[in-house]
């Protein structure tokens, strides 16, 4: 298992394998409590991109591409959040197929069989995020990712419990504040 820090707490928290843990750490390139952002402008995001070897160094993401992947992010979380909690994955997953049945993609056949950008100027952010969560939608791991049930927090997670029963992304920070938001709600009822 490879553990992730947390780009905003500093926590260190487990990463997901191969494409379930590079979208988690897509996911988690905003931090709604701080109202931070790792990929909030396009030049961020490029730089996002080529760190994660995701575009060359020289790639260039426009205004409204950008615009694109950030929905896409949200709508994701919101997807993954539904899905953790009983929605059907076909439902939860509408608004996502919409972003990505916009983006040209083609196979690559081979040893390593993958998705990637299709065309002369493919998508070049959408195309490679598309291409890793149809990966990841293949693997059982992202059964694990999951989204914080803090809503002031909403990281996404990667659920290590024996009983995938994680509910959210710091027992120590997250299910604390919660615990606490419970006791208080109990003992000011009681009076």
């Amino acid at each position: 298992m490879v553990e992730m820090e947390g780009a905003f707490s500093g926590l260190t928290r487990a990463r997901g394998p191969g494409a379930v843990g590079l979208l988690q750490d897509f996911l988690n390139t905003t931090d709604i409590e701080s109202q931070r952002d790792l990929i909030a402008s396009p030049s961020a995001l490029s730089a996002w991109l080529a760190a994660n070897g995701l575009i060359s160094g020289g790639g260039k993401v426009s205004a409204a591409e950008h615009a694109r992947v950030l929905d896409l992010r949200e709508r994701l979380r919101d997807a993954i959040e539904a899905t953790t909690h009983g929605l059907p994955a076909d439902a939860a997953y509408g608004d996502v197929d919409e972003i990505a049945s916009t983006v040209p993609l083609r196979v690559r056949l081979g040893k390593a069989a993958h998705l990637e950008p299709a065309g002369a100027r493919p998508a070049p952010a959408l195309g490679p995020i598309v291409a890793i969560l149809y990966d990841a939608m293949r693997d059982d791991a992202l059964l694990r990712l999951k989204v914080c049930r803090n809503e002031d927090c909403r990281w996404a997670l990667y659920d290590t419990s024996r009983n995938r029963s994680g509910a959210w992304c710091s027992m120590a920070i997250c299910g604390n504040r919660q615990k606490g938001r419970v006791y208080r709600r109990r003992h000011a009822a009681g009076r």
